[in-house]
């Protein structure tokens, strides 16, 4: 268990290593290719009810395709309540910076899991068997099991690593996206 919880500290540190080695900008660019993958895919397309989250600065850019398209989708967004996330509907006007400076909904009612049609999910790294490596507070390993619909993780070419060490309450997703690669286990 500990080798586990050293490895995933190993990780953590190798890939925000590499984060810094990209520029914003770059960053933006890259997440453009990305998102147009999720875009084209029919689960994105026939979902109307999607989980997304507001991206910090160093991961996937995701504000301007949330503006995009809240427009035609119902767009839903992660709150942190105590230890767990909540799923509140964005609304432009009611937005501010919450638990770990990250944008969420102020107002609205919370929404249930089964609402949801597909889950886009930020990480720290991931492998191709679409493990995924959080940042260690394990929000989303406790809110995936309450979604049936699929969850994507979306990164960076390099935040692909070839092995992520798992424990019983990790979540592997459904697929994965990055701007040279496109998993897919659904």
């Amino acid at each position: 268990m500990d080798n586990i919880i050293l490895k995933k500290k190993e990780i953590r540190k190798e890939i925000a290593s590499l984060k810094k080695q990209i520029s914003f900008d770059k960053k933006v660019e890259l997440s453009e290719s990305i998102l147009c993958k999720l875009e084209s895919l029919p689960s994105f397309k026939n979902a109307s009810n999607i989980l997304l989250y507001y991206s910090l600065e160093d991961e996937v850019q995701t504000e301007s395709f949330i503006r995009k398209w809240c427009k035609s989708k119902n767009i839903f967004l992660p709150v942190v309540k105590g230890d767990i996330l909540v799923i509140k509907q964005y609304d432009k006007d009611n937005i501010k910076k919450g638990s770990y400076s990250i944008n969420e909904p102020t107002g609205g009612i919370e929404v249930s899991p089964e609402q949801i049609e597909l889950v886009v999910v930020p990480g720290v790294a991931f492998d191709k068997d679409c493990n995924r490596l959080g940042r260690g507070k394990g929000y989303y390993d406790k809110l995936l099991p309450a979604i049936k619909a699929p969850a994507i993780g979306i990164a960076f070419d390099f935040q692909i690593t070839n092995s992520i060490p798992t424990e019983e309450t990790d979540i592997p997703l459904n697929g994965i996206i990055t701007e040279t690669d496109l998993i897919l286990k659904f």
